[in-house]
């Protein structure tokens, strides 16, 4: 994942004109766009995921990594989720990462979903990556590279991270309050998911 750092200096080598990378991949949108110009032109894709699945894998991640420990104690799901960023999908789209969010930055969100994004569901992984490659063009070049791609539909990849769902009630409605505006633009995701269909021929 590039960093705004990593990006500042990819465009200080030039990687984009250099043609070495296929692909970059960055939740920082807005920082990204700026190895690009008229020239060199950029195309937008995504992965999107159900807010709850998101967040909690998230917190099984950190805990696995030992990230979550707090005067040697673990974090309990309940701290994590009132202490993590509220509504990252918003952000990430509206390049908004400090303000308050709110309905204008939820527009702003959608707004550059429907412009500039070719929109792909994590729970729709084969049909997106489908889409994905017809839309780039791109084939796989070997036998490994299939097999990759079969590990990545079917979950086998080395640091896949299996966890309980949450099924807590007032668990997901802590979630659910706490991002309200990401789950607006998940459903608002699917609906582009579905409109988007008739760009691509099976």
């Amino acid at each position: 994942m590039v960093r705004p750092a990593g990006i500042q200096r990819a465009k200080r080598l030039g990687l984009v004109s250099s043609g070495v990378a296929g692909a970059i991949f960055s939740p920082y949108i807005k920082e990204t766009t700026s190895l690009f110009d008229r020239k060199e032109k950029g195309r937008l894709f995504t992965m999107i995921r159900a807010p709850v699945y998101r967040i909690v894998s998230k917190y099984y991640y950190m805990k696995d990594q030992g990230l979550l420990h707090y005067d040697n104690s673990t974090v309990t799901m309940e701290q994590f989720i009132a202490s993590d960023d509220d509504n990252w999908m918003v952000r990430a789209l509206s390049s908004s990462p400090r303000s308050r969010i709110g309905e204008r930055e939820l527009n702003i969100a959608k707004e550059v979903l429907r412009k500039h994004v070719l929109v792909g569901l994590w729970e729709e992984k084969a049909e997106s990556l489908r889409r994905i490659e017809q839309y780039f063009g791109w084939e796989l070049p070997s036998p490994v590279a299939e097999s990759c791609m079969i590990d990545k539909l079917h979950g086998t990849w080395d640091n896949m991270n299996p966890h309980p769902e949450a099924q807590d009630e007032d668990l997901l409605l802590l979630i659910q309050e706490k991002n309200q505006y990401d789950f607006n633009l998940y459903f608002y995701a699917k609906k582009l998911f579905q409109e988007q269909t008739q760009l691509f021929k099976r």
